[in-house]
């Protein structure tokens, strides 16, 4: 009797909350890249396919949507979703990510964007990753280069 292989019930869920996530407006783009300190700590990369600032390799603030999120210290987080009901920030119905929040409406965003540097400023900075070694093509094998010279 062949086995047949169970699905479980979150990965058919995440299957059907799967969705293609929609571009951030040129609006929020553009206040994106204003707000943004021009500091040589800070890197800034795409993340799910919009803009976002990395400092000591850690996302500290991006675009997601049409939403602006910062990473925030635990006190901040409480405060924000105290005075304005932020919930966290989930790229994916049921997936939060917890250290996150979504800033409504952008208010306050450079007071909150000071708070999420000096947060994610203090962490240690993430190790580089080592460049993968290269390859020898030639060490156990009886192939030869290919000339074309």
């Amino acid at each position: 009797m062949p086995e047949t292989r169970m699905r479980t019930k979150s990965t058919v869920d995440m299957k059907k909350n799967l969705r293609v996530w929609k571009k951030s407006p040129p609006s929020l783009t553009e206040l994106f890249d204003a707000v943004i300190p021009k500091d040589a700590r800070i890197e800034r990369r795409m993340m799910f396919g919009c803009p976002a600032a990395f400092l000591n390799g850690h996302l500290f603030a991006g675009l997601h949507q049409e939403n602006f999120i910062l990473k925030l210290s635990p006190a901040d987080r409480d405060r924000l979703t105290m005075e304005c009901n932020v919930p966290a920030f989930e790229p994916v119905p049921g997936r939060a990510m917890h250290e996150y929040r979504v800033l409504p409406e952008c208010r306050m965003l450079a007071a909150w964007l000071a708070r999420s540097m000096a947060y994610v400023a203090v962490t240690s900075p993430m190790p580089k990753k080592a460049a993968a070694p290269k390859r020898n093509f030639l060490v156990g094998t009886k192939r030869t280069p290919n000339k074309r010279c």
